[in-house]
């Protein structure tokens, strides 16, 4: 299913409504992304049409945490199911935020999402995130439990016990513009990790000690029920 998150038609219908500093928001970008959006943030903020199966509403999922209260789902844990012929989702516009966090109170996240050494991590003072042109991917409930129902016809689908599929109701993916800062020039390294992490449009300042980036039509969050 090709999927193009900036749409002309998404673009008309003013899908971005900023909020800058949310008073709720955590103080690291996974937080911020599961309190704006309500469901867990994904780690490492994947590319959405590299999931393969693609992860769509009704879409039976496994390795997703089942407890209440988990901001976070790890990406490489999680394993989805074909839909043979599956109910087109809905694709709406939804809020997008920006915000600026601590680098040293959130060095394994760095490390996580970007692909960076501690030594790297640990050279910049502060990183800010634009989140924009978010998109959520939902379908009637009707659809979606039609769609669950239809993927697990295939015995392929079914889970080891006691593992137990869980449904995806909802997806929402974005765009992401990044912006790293140092006190001193920031290591020449980290460019090519963020390479090879998928960024795009890599700049630095003259000085070197700031570097933005961006990361294009990335799955942020999942609600799964």
């Amino acid at each position: 299913m090709a999927f193009r998150l900036n749409s002309a038609c998404a673009a008309l219908v003013g899908i971005l409504a900023f909020s800058q500093q949310p008073a709720s928001a955590a103080s690291s970008l996974m937080g911020t992304i599961a309190d704006v959006f309500r469901y867990p943030a994904v780690t490492p903020l994947p590319i959405f049409e590299s999931i393969k199966p693609a992860i769509l509403p009704g879409s039976p999922i496994f390795g997703v945490p089942d407890r209440s209260g988990a901001y976070v789902v790890d990406a490489g844990r999680i394993r989805t199911c074909d839909i043979p012929d599956p109910a087109p989702p809905f694709r709406r516009g939804t809020e997008g935020f920006s915000q600026r966090f601590v680098a040293a109170e959130n060095i394994d996240e760095l490390r996580s999402l970007f692909g960076l050494s501690e030594q790297d991590a640990r050279s910049i003072d502060s990183y800010a995130v634009l989140l924009r042109n978010a998109v959520s991917l939902t379908a009637p409930a009707d659809a979606v439990e039609n769609n669950f129902a239809s993927a697990m016809k295939d015995k392929s689908c079914a889970g080891t016990p006691p593992a137990v599929p869980r449904m995806v109701v909802r997806a929402i993916v974005a765009d992401l513009d990044v912006e790293f800062r140092g006190r001193q020039p920031l290591p020449a390294g980290i460019a090519d990790r963020l390479r090879a992490a998928g960024a795009q449009n890599l700049s630095y300042s003259g000085d070197r000690t700031n570097l933005k980036f961006s990361l294009a039509g990335r799955l942020v969050s999942l609600n799964v029920k």
